[in-house]
């Protein structure tokens, strides 16, 4: 009951804030009629070095991938904006392009208070930006992407919003079908400028399991979820300082508490509790190129090789430019071991992008 009375409550606020004009100031306005398209063609190019000491096997890979995104979005009336995203990545199905995001935001003309998103996204939790090519590892720990309605708030140096959504996951006693998984989001900006951007970000997910990370999985089968012990929410913070010459991010995702014993979480059996950490530092000095430093560390989320240990570091320089206004190049090396066995991974990643 008290489930069903939140998603009343929560869909009335958006209804409020919908209809009743001067109140919604988040996302950006649109006029009636406003079509866009954007995107871009990518193509990567990657060499990566193994050195497997717990198994042992030593290995030398080349790879390539190639990726298509197309973004559109329209204003379908002064109050109501529409986006979706279709991409294409080149993987284990080739032959159709996948609806990555479709979602209706609420936007009211007038200076306001509060703001709406109704749709697939991904939500705000986990979601630091990054120059490197290879995505940080706490985004893979947390990054999540629901069908969601959310609710927000910007007052001056604080924005705020509270969403609900089915997540794909649930205790194998609880019935799936169920708008009963949540989040949570907190963002302040203390400083907002062209000289220096400044903004802390704290975010509550209900259920760590709901991650596109898929920590766990009771079945041999992928595409089904057997239900699991115990939910487990998690953290995410973000503190990100951006600067005319250069930019610090510091992203840190953990899980609220130790997962089930009973319950395999990134193939770990003995209550894991997942965490990430990512530090990027980057500089834009010289005019069209960003040269950047990564440093980050996972425990209990993964391993470089079956049978090592989960508590692992890497490190990373990346170099990109601006090639002209359409295309960018970018260059990096990434470097990640296992203290406890030695195991290592070395790769080399270079990447081509047309944006339209």
């Amino acid at each position: 009951m008290k489930r069903t009375n939140l998603l009343i409550l929560v869909t009335t606020i958006a209804v409020l804030c919908f209809t009743t004009a001067g109140y919604c100031s988040q996302p950006e306005i649109k006029e009636k009629g406003d079509l866009t398209f954007g995107g871009n063609f990518t193509v990567e190019f990657g060499h990566a070095k193994t050195d497997y000491n717990a198994t042992p096997v030593d290995t030398d890979e080349n790879d390539t991938s190639a990726e298509f995104v197309l973004e559109i979005s329209a204003g379908l009336t002064k109050e109501l904006t529409g986006d979706a995203v279709i991409e294409y990545k080149e993987g284990d199905d080739d032959s159709l392009l996948s609806l990555d995001e479709a979602y209706l935001s609420i936007v009211c003309p007038k200076t306001g208070i509060f703001y709406s998103h109704f749709g697939k996204m991904y939500i705000p939790f986990a979601d630091a930006d990054s120059s490197f090519i290879t995505g940080p590892w706490a985004e893979d720990l947390g990054e999540t992407r629901e069908t969601v309605i959310t609710v927000g708030a910007k007052v001056s140096i604080i924005d705020f919003e509270f969403g609900v959504f089915n997540g794909d996951n649930d205790k194998a006693a609880d019935n799936n079908n169920n708008t009963d998984d949540y989040f949570a989001a907190l963002v302040v900006t203390p400083v907002e400028g062209d000289a220096l951007t400044l903004s802390l970000s704290v975010a509550y997910l209900s259920d760590l399991s709901d991650t596109d990370a898929n920590l766990i999985d009771t079945d041999a089968d992928p595409d089904t979820f057997d239900g699991y012990t115990d939910r487990t929410g998690g953290f995410s913070y973000i503190l990100s300082a951006v600067a005319e010459t250069g930019y610090l991010i510091a992203e840190y995702v953990v899980a609220e508490d130790d997962f089930n014993n009973a319950d395999t979480v990134a193939g770990i059996t003995t209550g894991a509790q997942p965490e990430a950490l990512s530090v990027e530092l980057g500089a834009t000095m010289i005019k069209d190129t960003t040269i950047a430093l990564r440093y980050e560390s996972t425990d209990e989320f993964t391993m470089l090789a079956t049978g090592g240990d989960t508590d692992i570091t890497r490190m990373g320089i990346m170099c990109g430019r601006d090639v002209s206004e359409s295309v960018y190049f970018a260059l990096e090396y990434m470097t990640a071991e296992d203290d406890k066995t030695d195991n290592k991974v070395d790769t080399v990643t270079a990447q081509v992008e047309l944006a339209f």
